[in-house]
Parts: C-alpha cells; sequence; structure tokens
C-alpha cells in the first residue's frame, strides 16, 4: 500500500511541537539551576555579617523572610499554573528570582559605599529583595 505524502500543516505542527518541548526543557533546566535559593543563603551570610556589620538576628531575619515568602504564594502560583500553564509561572519565577538576586547583589556590591548610617536601610532592602 502506497503512503501519502505529508500534510504541510503536519511538518509546522511537529516543528511546534518540538520548539515547545525544546524550550520546556530549558525552563526546567534554569528552574533546576536557580530552585532552592534559600538553601544556598549559608553560602553568603558570612560576606553579610563582614561587609555590612549585620548582627546574628539580622541574618537570621533575612533568612526567615526568604522562607516564610513561599508559602504564602503557593495557591496563588497553583492556581495560575492551573489556569495558564507553565510559561506563565516560569515566566514569573524567573522575573522574581533575577529581581530579588540581582537586586540583592546590588545591594552586597555597594556595601562600602553606604555610610554607617544607612545599614538599617540596607538591612530592611536585604528583607524585601528576599522575601521576593
Amino acid at each position: 500500500m502506497a503512503s501519502r505524502p505529508p500534510i504541510n500543516g503536519n511538518k509546522a505542527v511537529a516543528s511546534k511541537k518540538i520548539a515547545r518541548s525544546v524550550a520546556t526543557g530549558l525552563v526546567l533546566a534554569a528552574a533546576a539551576l536557580t530552585a532552592g535559593g534559600i538553601f544556598c543563603f549559608p553560602l553568603y551570610a558570612p560576606v553579610l555579617v563582614e561587609r555590612l556589620s549585620l548582627t546574628q538576628a539580622e541574618v537570621s531575619t533575612i533568612a526567615l523572610a526568604g522562607m516564610s515568602a513561599q508559602y504564602p504564594l503557593a495557591a496563588v502560583v497553583g492556581t495560575l499554573l492551573d489556569t495558564y500553564g507553565t510559561w506563565l509561572t516560569a515566566t514569573l519565577a524567573g522575573l522574581f528570582f533575577a529581581s530579588g538576586f540581582g537586586g540583592f547583589a546590588y545591594q552586597i556590591s555597594r556595601a562600602g559605599k553606604f555610610g554607617p548610617t544607612s545599614n538599617e536601610a540596607v538591612f530592611r532592602n536585604l528583607v524585601s529583595l528576599f522575601f521576593l
């Protein structure tokens, strides 16, 4: 029995499926690399103490902000995931991750340039950024 030649529409659908699978794989790889930022916190906590002269209570507060941020948003993210799929939640996660950790790195890099009177403002910024 002779086979029919493929219809051009089938090729377009197949290439879209492949592109979507590759994009999903890249998003999952990026999520795996960036997930668990709270578990890396002990690695840079000594830098916070050294450069910003933060107390142990302040460093613990920053870590607690990061841990507590994930629980209130779980229901919201679950609803978005069920409604829109992974593209929206992955995009939002990337934006939050980039803004939170990017701002965190910026605050640490500028540590010596703030005055000693502004440590309270830097501490509050770090808490809010790690909450992201």
